[in-house]
């Protein structure tokens, strides 16, 4: 039996007795099936075409070692993201490279389905956390959301649905020495998120949400709450301490990495307002449009019409201050995609853990009309899955690389001007300049000194990769221009970009394929009769 005093502080007096249920602490089995089956759905993408993102970060995570600084935040490298991001990079190359990754991201999915099933279970049971978990998985699996390519957003979002899962346990749970461990853990996975990536702050938001909608609803007392404050802090410590320590070990400061996480943002948003055109635009029409006929949003706001008019399930005492916790994660997550300023497809994996839950609780609050709204956004993310099977995409910067390494000597460099970190990691070589993104390069090279003194001086690139006309003016426009012109010469043109090669070495002439586009699977190449375009 509870204890009343534990009993008093988990629901308010008055709540009728029925109501006070220690959370559920099985896992139902269609849960781990949805988990499981989610490894299974994104096997058939662990050979798709290299991204740029999954490139730049595998050559940088290669030689972030612990033997120290390389000059860079990074080893010889910088790019604007948190040491776990990276450390998780050098995992994968460790253990293969390209397909290790993907089977980390696919580990990754399977945990954040997992755990979000545990989340709505606890609080409102089996049924609803089945197919909360189904939505999870159909939004993880599917290229149509960003879902094959492995990026931050992926990798932090084990650490958001458990850091939720661990809060919901925290203060659900009448075994306060339990609630403090969870509590601790709810900490620890929000600190780790951030530092995958550093937008994520899910779990501080919704902590914050559900812990003041708890109280403020009479179910919890105020004590509990600063009860529990103690161990989320020193959870969330240890974890900022063990990542921040392991980066210093490999010469990577606290410094360097605030500056990278913050402070640069700040800078490049002003740089990304000036050079906004018609790709950004396009960019945050497709990612609106996909977030749309993923049925995410629409889950979400049918959660917030059952909040309004009061018919969010009761199922638990704490249900509704966790509906409306969800609703304010969401809220924060939709403002956090708008400020990536650049609105790649991939924003939208954020998306899938707030969706997920409101899926839940909408199946409980509305069973019939919930379930067949949930099993129809479940359907439309597999379609979208099917898809990718025969769909083809761009494999330019991997052609490119691949094409280079074919006659690249022992000793030869490469740089892909500006960005294209893919094309680095295909070719095999190393690259004497510090920034693989575009983004670094403009905000802390923007009048490319750093670039043309790499091509100038005496390390200069053998291979120089041009990616159009607009960058090869950029070029031509700055310091850089004189080395251009001076000490390199076209050899090739591959997909459009131009292949430059150092005018005092003699290499045979790399060729592309005849086609820059390759299919999301090989698993049905065959089948492929034409391109498609996600």
């Amino acid at each position: 039996m509870l204890q009343p005093a534990l009993v008093s502080t988990i629901v308010a007096p008055g709540t009728r007795a029925s109501l006070l249920l220690p959370g559920r602490t099985w896992v139902p089995g269609a849960v781990l099936t949805a988990g499981a089956a989610t490894v299974l759905l994104r096997l058939p993408f662990v050979a798709a075409p290299l991204s740029s993102d999954e490139g730049g970060f595998l050559v940088l995570a290669r030689q972030w070692h612990l033997a120290g600084p390389g000059g860079s935040l990074y080893g010889s490298y910088w790019v604007d993201r948190p040491p776990l991001l990276v450390a998780t990079f050098q995992l994968a190359d460790a253990l293969g490279g390209l397909i290790a990754l993907r089977l980390i991201g696919a580990l990754a999915a399977a945990i954040t389905v997992v755990a979000v099933g545990v989340s709505v279970h606890r609080l409102s049971g089996p049924r609803p956390a089945v197919w909360a978990s189904a939505v999870a998985c159909g939004l993880l699996v599917a290229p149509t959301t960003g879902g094959v390519n492995v990026d931050g957003e992926l990798l932090a979002a084990p650490y958001v649905a458990v850091g939720i899962a661990a809060a919901v346990v925290a203060l659900t749970t009448p075994v306060l020495s339990r609630a403090r461990w969870a509590s601790a853990a709810a900490g620890a996975c929000a600190v780790a998120a951030v530092l995958v990536k550093q937008n994520m702050l899910d779990v501080f938001v919704f902590s914050a949400a559900f812990g003041l909608l708890t109280w403020r609803s009479g179910h919890v007392e105020f004590t509990r709450l600063r009860r529990l404050t103690a161990p989320w802090s020193v959870g969330a410590a240890a974890s900022l301490l063990s990542v921040l320590g392991f980066a210093a070990l490999h010469g990577t400061t606290p410094g360097g990495v605030f500056f990278a996480m913050y402070p640069f943002r700040v800078r490049a948003a002003q740089v990304l307002a000036v050079r906004m055109d018609g790709a950004y635009g396009e960019r945050l029409t497709r990612l609106g449009e996909s977030a749309l006929l993923s049925g995410g949003l629409v889950v979400i706001a049918a959660l917030m019409l059952l909040l309004a008019l009061r018919r969010a399930t009761r199922a638990h005492p704490l249900a509704r201050p966790f509906a409306g916790a969800v609703v304010a994660l969401t809220g924060f997550v939709v403002v956090s995609m708008a400020l990536g300023g650049s609105w790649w497809l991939h924003y939208l994996v954020q998306l899938a853990v707030p969706a997920a839950l409101a899926a839940g609780l909408v199946v409980a609050s509305v069973p019939a009309p919930g379930v067949r709204l949930v099993a129809l956004v479940t359907t439309v993310a597999l379609l979208g899955w099917a898809a990718g099977l025969v769909l083809r995409t761009n494999a330019s910067g991997q052609d490119i690389g691949r094409a280079i390494a074919q006659v690249a000597s022992p000793g030869d460099t490469v740089v892909s001007a500006l960005g294209d970190g893919d094309v680095v990691a295909a070719s095999g070589l190393g690259s004497p300049y510090p920034y693989l993104w575009s983004l670094p390069s403009r905000v802390l090279d923007p009048e490319m000194t750093e670039l043309a003194a790499t091509l100038g001086g005496a390390r200069a690139p053998t291979w120089l990769v041009v990616r159009g006309h607009r960058t090869y003016v950029e070029l031509s426009t700055h310091a850089t221009g004189a080395a251009l012109r001076s000490r390199y010469r076209p050899v090739s043109e591959i997909c459009g970009r131009t292949i430059y090669l150092r005018s005092d070495v003699v290499r045979r002439t790399p060729a592309g394929p005849p086609s820059c586009r390759a299919p999301f699977s090989d698993w049905s190449e065959d089948l492929v009769t034409a391109d498609g375009h996600l």
